[in-house]
């Protein structure tokens, strides 16, 4: 009993006594009934009581539980803002560099066609020169067939760098220079299905099959030879499947030596992973993408993982 119910009971007794003398059964029975009741009421206000601090704590549960969940979305959320702004980066390096080439190939036609002038002007003033001290029929004839079949080679250079520049369509510039005989040299490629690494076996060399572009047939079964000489630019995309095991590290690796690496890791969504490198090679170097992850992973195919490279400048 609380001091409160206690107190009740007394008071209540303390008004009654004087009515209640020579009647003690009747008020003995009236108290204890009062007792009861306040009793009663003070075991049912602690019930209720009881019942809200368990829902206060219930709901306590659930406020701790939607917060994390905010947190682990602000988490992605500053992740992807991250990848955004990396790929932001790459496209604006890539652009650079392609305004650098197109204005270098500018300068070099119009350097090419300044030569031609020169060449033909320099002929020219080499057969008045041979006119004037009047040589003989064999030396004139030896210097006009030299003098025409330089013109000739120039000519076919000219000839075929505008045709490279006329085919491009948005950009006419002179894109390949120099010694170029059999045109462009490009690739594009994509994983045709995924590929699961589960069953404990390494895989090496990533294969892309799906070949959409193979300008110069340099690549074949996951590897590209340089034909040609030159400055090429590659690109590498990878994507795993949401929820995967553990992340894929793929590498661009030129004859054995690792150039740049790209990496993937979809733990909710898709959070694909992409590098770009521009190097120089010589005829044979072997350009491929190489798998350095050894924890069981899956890789996503259909176009959601690729591989690029193009030959932009000859040297």
């Amino acid at each position: 009993m609380s001091k409160i119910g206690f107190t009740v009971i007394c008071f209540l007794a303390i008004i009654h006594l004087p009515s209640c003398i020579g009647n003690a059964d009747s008020t003995f029975t009236y108290i204890w009934e009062r007792f009861e009741e306040i009793d009663k009421r003070e075991k049912e206000q602690s019930k209720t009581i009881i019942g809200l601090e368990k829902q206060i704590l219930d709901l306590q549960t659930q406020v701790n539980a939607h917060t994390k969940t905010l947190a682990n979305q602000d988490k992605v959320i500053r992740t992807l803002n991250k990848y955004l702004e990396l790929q932001n980066t790459t496209i604006t390096d890539c652009k650079n560099e392609i305004q650098y080439l197109q204005l270098k190939g500018q300068k070099m036609e119009i350097r090419l066609e300044e030569t031609e002038k020169q060449f033909e002007e320099g002929f020219d003033a080499a057969d008045d020169t041979n006119v004037a001290t009047e040589p003989d029929d064999d030396m004139v004839k030896n210097r006009k067939l030299s003098s025409s079949n330089t013109k000739q080679a120039i000519s076919d250079k000219v000839i075929h760098s505008k045709e490279v520049a006329k085919a491009d369509g948005k950009h006419n510039v002179q894109r390949f220079v120099g010694n170029v005989q059999n045109g462009p040299i490009a690739f594009q490629s994509h994983l045709t299905r995924g590929v699961n690494y589960f069953n404990g076996s390494f895989i090496n060399t990533l294969n892309f099959g799906g070949v959409e572009l193979n300008l110069g047939g340099g690549y074949q079964s996951g590897h590209f030879t340089a034909p040609r000489s030159g400055i090429y630019i590659f690109s590498l995309t990878v994507t795993t499947f949401p929820d995967t095991k553990a992340p894929i590290i793929a590498a661009i690796e030129k004859n054995g030596h690792i150039l740049a690496k790209a990496t993937s890791y979809s733990s909710v969504n898709y959070h694909p992973g992409s590098v770009t490198i521009v190097v120089e090679l010589n005829v044979g170097d072997d350009i491929k993408v190489i798998n350095q992850e050894t924890d069981p992973f899956s890789l996503l195919g259909d176009h959601f993982t690729n591989f690029m490279g193009i030959l932009v400048v000859e040297t």
